[in-house]
């Protein structure tokens, strides 16, 4: 028998909601398997459960109203794949950026390894240039 991928489906989705969009840093062991790895492009290493916990902290005090949008989820074995954006406006400090009060959105892709009912590991690819585009107010 292989993987459940509607549950697998279903823990993206419930960890997106929970730590994202509502703010439940504390829950983050819930969806995350203790050896948390996330690959990304931004530069810095999100090693840990407790990194997600702390980087997501970071997003929400720079952009309090910060929503996720889950475009497109696809699972296929142990992999999970979403299609996203957020959208928010940026009033706190992020990346070295000052706060611009502008809306931002980002868009980005995600790919989940999910191991024993917990995410495992994660790759995102965003577009940085839009990215720092928006922080920077253009």
């Amino acid at each position: 028998m292989g993987p459940d991928l509607e549950a697998n489906k279903r823990l993206v989705r419930d960890f997106f909601e929970a730590i994202y969009n509502r703010g439940e840093y504390h829950r983050v062991r819930e969806f995350l398997a203790e050896a948390y790895r996330n690959h990304n492009g931004f530069g810095f290493a999100v090693m840990s459960p407790d990194d997600i916990a702390r980087f997501a902290e970071m997003q929400r005090r720079a952009f309090p109203d910060l929503h996720s949008t889950l475009d497109d989820v696809v699972a296929e074995g142990d992999r999970v794949v979403v299609r996203g954006h957020d959208d928010a406006t940026h009033l706190g400090e992020f990346m070295g950026y000052p706060p611009t009060g502008k809306p931002v959105r980002f868009t980005w892709l995600d790919m989940f390894r999910v191991e024993g009912g917990r995410l495992a590991e994660s790759w995102m690819e965003t577009d940085s240039e839009a990215m720092h585009r928006q922080l920077r107010g253009e």
